[in-house]
């Protein structure tokens, strides 16, 4: 019999598009954060909450700590009829600013499903009712969710089961981590309590509210948590699964739940139960066709609709007998096999039939894997609280059904099937399927605690091309998808293993992302690519206004001590920020601002740069703020990102400021051609060697001056062809920041302050302080090598040279004003 043991890791050829790669096991733990601020965030003054649902001791609770803020709060209790009290609350409130969601954290029942799937529908039709004005404001600051649950405090992990008060929680923080991505200005908190602490949360709520960051916060013993995923190797395989075993997949006739059952079959011998609601499909012509015929005879329904008939009628037909089709193919391919798989009804939200299969397997079964899922993408508005209740009830409901069946059984595992849009948030359209799958990994939690065998709930991201995938193109602007055997392989490797909780399997993060989504999670989280969001967080600063695929301003702190680099270059003695860094201000927050459907794009050029360098000299002990607004629009095939930015002395008072640069950043959807290696000169040049060359020497003017500290200065050979050339040590993002994570730089930095030195000598003009650029073309590089500069007297043109003599920039029409 083999044994995982024997098994070895799958040898993998990823593409090269990066659309597959492998990935990361990780875990999501607790920490402690520091105090929340004292007092009210400013913003909360003249804003209107509707707190939702909860008890009115409650709600009146947080009332009252919000109004002594300056709010107005309204508290939504239905007790009749839910639709028609929700267009009322409408007509009295008007324009909302916030939801404070208690949902089902004070239930009488907690685990009775009733009492989420009541408060579920409230929730959802609060979101409907102010869906389309929240979703349509580009105010990055005003807007926002906050569901509050009841898992602990420390948001159901490291927690006992007697310390969740609520174990449905997880649903509302699937729902909320889900939601900027169609209302991409909703600021979003989870709060969770301890039962301890909830007695508090009027104090609390006020503290939290309108101080955004990290998604979910916790509360236990009066301290605050927060949560972040840590990489963590497997443990090794000591269950054993033999002929004598039988494994309950609910749903496994397709997808990776099929997958999962062929390859324990076939590696174990074990009995396989694969299920699904409707009878395995019987003879028929068209299940017999290849997929040729079966491609061809599907289209010729679209030729045939009959009369009355709609095509999203005949669509949804189609679909369904695609799916007859690949689950009939599933069998047949079994069968031929011979492998011990068996196809059952079953429809895991009826107790009823669950316990009919139960009864029919006997004693001998040994493990469950809780597969079964839907998935219907569609925007909020097209959803219903039915639609809401059914996906997350095949999840949610079907769990807790076999868990009330076989928390007793000798099982050797409990395996729940998640989705990684629980713990990072789904696409747009999966509200409520992010919701399912979070509050399935919540749930499970909650029931490791209360069994003797291992529960595990794997959190998964899109597996290349196989599951229910309605865009497969579209899931990876959101995360890479994982190998189908490398999927495989760590499946095996968690079923045969102890331990509990839930597994992340976590890939690189995409290109869609949301200005609550980049500050969500921990910096120090240990997701593969980390430097992905890191990076556009760090030189992004906090998002003012924002208007998806169009506009962003957004403003960032200056603190004295930032960066070494203020000490390295001074105007009139007085400390400055370096126009190079500037610039990796603005070309982070135009490569986040992406043109509708997230295409790939590659930084091509900056354009038209001018920017007054006297704006950002300081005293070296105070904070400045960068504002930065950026419009983006397609011009001639490329993307063009126009940026302004202004300084304001007063961080805490953005409005007021001073123009302190423009440029226009180009994108390009095709990766620009370097142009030709000239390798017989780069030696040379690299050691400061040219022929029938000299040295050209100049000194700092009093107005402007280079240290050369950080950014390494340049010494140069000049030559009778007018030229000069000299090679250029790189800078390291290490020496530029003093910060415990690092924001990745995109341009030659050392490079470029070499060029602002050397041009700013040869100007004409008296002290001036005013720097133009006409073109600066960058070729794919990351500037961490030694490479020289070359430019022409007057230093109004320069190329960049990597140190093989590959050119990686070029800068034309330099002037000083």
């Amino acid at each position: 019999m083999t044994q995982l043991k024997e098994l070895t890791r799958p040898v993998i050829t990823y593409p090269e598009d990066g659309s597959v790669i492998p990935v990361e096991r990780a875990i999501w733990q607790p920490f402690q954060l520091d105090p929340a601020p004292a007092g009210y965030s400013p913003r909360l003054a003249g804003k209107k909450i509707v707190i939702a649902g909860g008890s009115s001791d409650t709600a009146a609770r947080l009332s009252g700590a919000l109004t002594k803020g300056g709010a107005k709060v309204y508290h939504f209790h239905p007790t009749r009829n839910l639709e028609a009290e929700a267009v009322a609350l409408k007509k009295l409130t008007g324009t909302v600013d916030g939801l404070i969601d208690l949902n089902v954290c004070e239930a009488a029942e907690p685990t009775y499903p009733a009492s989420w799937q009541t408060a579920l529908r409230l929730t959802v039709v609060l979101l409907k009712l102010y869906y389309e004005e929240w979703a349509t404001t580009t105010d990055a600051t005003r807007v926002f969710y906050m569901p509050v649950t009841r898992l602990g405090g420390t948001m159901g992990f490291e927690t006992a089961s007697g310390e969740f008060a609520q174990p449905f929680g997880g649903i509302w923080a699937g729902l909320a981590k889900t939601l900027p991505r169609e209302i991409p200005n909703c600021n979003l908190k989870i709060l969770d309590f301890a039962t301890g602490d909830f007695r508090n949360i009027g104090e609390i709520v006020a503290r939290e509210i309108y101080r955004w960051g990290l998604f979910e916060i916790g509360y236990k013993d009066g301290q605050r948590y927060g949560l972040a995923c840590h990489n963590q190797a497997a443990r090794p395989p000591v269950i054993e699964l033999t002929t004598r075993d039988t494994v309950l997949i609910s749903g496994g006739g397709r997808g990776i739940g099929y997958a999962l059952a062929e390859a324990l079959a076939q590696n174990y011998g074990c009995r396989v139960i694969v299920t699904g609601r409707q009878s395995a499909p019987g003879p028929a012509p068209w299940l017999e066709m290849d997929p040729a015929s079966f491609k061809a005879y599907t289209q010729q329904l679209y030729k045939t609709i009959p009369p009355g008939k709609k095509v999203g009628e005949v669509r949804r037909g189609i679909e369904e007998l695609k799916r007859q089709k690949e689950l009939y193919d599933n069998l047949q391919a079994l069968k031929q096999k011979g492998l011990p798989v068996e196809y059952r009804v079953c429809d895991f939200t009826s107790p009823e039939q669950l316990q009919r299969l139960l009864a029919e397997l006997g004693s001998g079964l040994s493990g469950v894997i809780h597969n079964a899922g839907v998935d219907t993408p569609v925007r909020l508005p097209s959803k219903t609280p039915d639609n809401f209740v059914q996906t997350i009830g095949t999840k949610v409901t079907g769990f807790m059904n076999l868990f009330e069946a076989l928390k007793d059984h000798p099982l050797k595992f409990f395996n729940c099937v998640g989705s990684l849009t629980g713990r990072w948030g789904g696409m747009v359209g999966q509200l409520d399927y992010a919701s399912g799958n979070e509050g399935l990994a919540r749930l499970g939690l909650w029931a490791a605690s209360q069994v003797n065998y291992p529960l595990k709930s794997l959190s998964w991201p899109t597996w290349d091309r196989l599951g229910m995938i309605a865009n497969f193109e579209a899931t990876l602007k959101y995360m890479a998808a994982i190998d189908v055997e490398e999927g495989l392989y760590h499946w095996q490797a968690e079923l045969l293993s102890q331990g509990f909780g839930e597994v992340c399997f976590n890939g690189p993060v995409g290109s869609a992302v949301t200005p609550a989504h980049l500050y969500g999670f921990p910096l120090f989280s240990e997701v593969p690519q980390a430097e992905k969001l890191y990076s556009p967080l760090f030189f992004t600063g906090e998002i003012l206004d924002f208007h998806i695929f169009n506009s962003v301003k957004a403003v960032s702190r200056i603190e004295p001590g930032l960066t070494p680099a203020m000490a390295d270059f001074s105007l009139g003695g007085r400390p400055a920020l370096t126009a190079s860094l500037v610039l990796e201000y603005a070309v982070a927050l135009a490569e986040w601002l992406a043109p509708e459907g997230w295409p790939k794009l590659t930084l091509a050029a900056l354009e038209d740069f001018e920017i007054d360098l006297d704006r950002l000299a300081t005293s070296g002990k105070e904070a400045f703020a960068l504002v930065k607004e950026a419009h983006g629009s397609w011009q001639q095939g490329n993307w063009v990102v126009a940026l302004e930015l202004a300084v304001s002395s007063d961080p805490n008072q953005p409005e007021t400021t001073q123009n302190l640069a423009r440029l226009k950043v180009v994108f390009s959807r095709q990766e620009p051609s370097k142009p030709g290696v000239n390798l017989s000169q780069a030696p040379g040049r690299l050691n400061g060697q040219t022929k029938n060359s000299e040295k050209v020497e100049f000194e700092d003017s009093s107005l402007l001056r280079w240290h050369g500290h950080i950014f390494k200065l340049a010494s140069f050979q000049g030559n009778a062809e007018r030229t000069f050339s000299g090679p250029v040590q790189p800078c390291f993002e290490a020496d530029l920041w003093t910060l415990p994570f690092l924001p990745t730089l995109r341009l030659p930095g050392a490079a470029l302050e070499n060029i602002w030195r050397t041009s700013f000598h040869f100007s004409s003009q008296k002290n001036p302080t005013q720097l133009k650029v006409g073109r600066l073309a960058v070729y794919p590089a990351d500037f961490r090598s030694p490479g020289y500069l070359e430019g022409v007297t007057g230093g109004t043109e320069w190329a960049f040279y990597s140190e093989t003599g590959q050119k990686e920039m070029v800068l034309e029409n330099l002037s000083w004003q």
